[in-house]
């Protein structure tokens, strides 16, 4: 598992769309908005799955960011151990460029 990165002053804030119709959109996202989809990028082709962040809601901060146009697919997962059943891997599909950080206090 990955080790989890906080939202800091000093984050990746400004995005740029490269691909589909929106190409070229700056896309401007802070707090746990801004957090999600660096973690994202971040996890590449391998993707991230809920029980990387405990107690953080992945699947409402990635349907944020489907919501401002991002594409992210889910891919089901069987897992075992005591609570068995499945969980969602999330992987970013759109490519997606930083372009500036968020400024310090």
């Amino acid at each position: 598992m990955s080790k989890i990165s906080q939202p800091l002053p000093g984050a990746w804030s400004s995005f740029i769309l490269a691909q589909g119709d929106e190409a070229g959109r700056t896309l401007s996202l802070k707090g746990r908005a801004a957090w999600m989809l660096n973690q994202l990028i971040d996890a590449g082709p391998q993707g991230l799955v809920t029980a990387q962040f405990p107690g953080v809601r992945i699947s409402a901060h990635v349907l944020d960011l489907r919501m401002k146009g991002l594409l992210i697919s889910t891919e089901y997962e069987p897992n075992g151990g005591e609570f068995k059943g499945r969980h969602g891997r999330f992987t970013l599909m759109s490519k997606v460029t930083r372009c500036a950080r968020e400024a310090r206090p």
